[in-house]
């Protein structure tokens, strides 16, 4: 019998992190990820086509001199963006699973990137009668006014009410709710509309806790009761440069700059 060169306990470790890795991709999952991939790299290549043509010479100087009528002109020239060939590709791996948790993805992929609006109708209604019940639907849902504005407005509603009343997972019941409101809270709503909205928002509050969905949501309404001028700030707490704690209330009295910035 040929002993393990190694100790039992970094044997151990290896075995919990690969079961902490989870089971390589499928075949299909793994064709979904390579499509994705290039889609990503297609629309890198189109950004910078299309800064280069914005700032090329002539579409600088019709800046300058604020021409509306030419920088259309132009602009109708510049590099354009298709995605068709990759929703089609989406859209015919989805039709070979059908059905099955392996077809959501490229679907959800299709309403949200896939460019086309009555595409991305069929796309939506395929998840809404086959996977109404799949948690990767979540993919649907970030950012919350993408979906809106993909597919057909009444589609939208439908598939929306049913995921936020049916769907078995409350942090995707609630992501449905939250666009929901998304789609209520528009210029013009109606009265109704807008106590609907607080409605569901707060249903939605209640099945997001713990999640940053949660924080999104209460966000409103802490900006209201805590963040008004005049107010006392929040006692934010911290490290500075050279790793010393400190509390903002320390510094009262003191004239103070916060500058609040991330990295995407």
């Amino acid at each position: 019998m040929t002993r393990s060169p190694w100790p039992a306990a970094v044997l151990l470790l290896l075995g919990v992190a690969t079961a902490q890795q989870g089971p390589p991709p499928s075949p299909a999952q793994q064709e979904y990820q390579s499509l994705v991939r290039e889609a990503e790299a297609a629309r890198s290549a189109w950004a910078a086509a299309r800064k280069e043509f914005t700032q090329g010479a002539e579409y600088q100087a019709a800046l300058a001199a604020r021409d509306a009528e030419k920088l259309n002109a132009l602009l109708q020239k510049a590099p354009k963006l298709d995605l068709t060939p990759y929703a089609d590709r989406a859209l015919e791996l989805a039709q070979r699973h059908a059905g099955k948790d392996e077809a959501v993805l490229p679907l959800a992929w299709v309403v949200c990137h896939g460019g086309n609006k009555e595409r991305a109708t069929r796309a939506l209604a395929t998840l809404h009668r086959q996977h109404l019940a799949s948690k990767q639907l979540l993919e649907l849902f970030e950012p919350p006014y993408l979906l809106p504005r993909a597919a057909d407005p009444e589609v939208v509603r439908a598939f929306l009410i049913d995921v936020s009343s049916k769907h078995p997972d409350a942090l995707v019941r609630a992501h449905a709710l939250d666009v929901r409101v998304t789609m209520l809270q528009r210029r013009g709503a109606s009265a109704e509309e807008m106590e609907l909205a607080a409605r569901l928002a707060a249903e939605a509050e209640i099945l997001a806790q713990g999640s940053q969905l949660y924080d999104k949501i209460v966000a409103p309404r802490f900006e209201r009761e805590r963040l008004q001028i005049g107010m006392v700030a929040p006692d934010i707490e911290g490290e500075d440069l050279d790793g010393v704690k400190f509390k903002l209330s320390e510094y009262r009295g003191k004239v103070v700059v916060l500058d609040f910035w991330g990295d995407w």
